[in-house]
């Protein structure tokens, strides 16, 4: 149950940046202070996160972050190939 939830969480922390490069991608503007607030959600989440598991399940803490923080770059690993394939093929 914790790698689950450090999975679903970690994809839920990448969420604002994905919709933003997303929208980016699909040719709508998209503001630098949209980005910037996204960022700041994502890290701000995270954090809190990590501090509420470190708090509540000590023995695990570990393996939740690590599945964590795996799922958060992975999901932006391939938002990263999307975007340098669209740059390379599109452009």
């Amino acid at each position: 149950m914790t790698l689950i939830a450090g999975a679903l969480l970690g994809l839920l922390g990448a969420l604002p940046g994905l919709a933003l490069a997303r929208m980016a991608r699909i040719g709508r503007r998209v503001p630098v202070a949209a980005g910037l607030a996204a960022t700041v959600l994502s890290a701000t989440a995270l954090t809190a996160v990590l501090g509420w598991a470190y708090g509540a399940a000590t023995t695990r803490f570990a393996a939740f972050a690590s599945v964590m923080v795996t799922v958060f770059l992975g999901a932006w690993g391939v938002e990263a190939y999307k975007a340098w394939r669209w740059m390379s093929h599109w452009r």
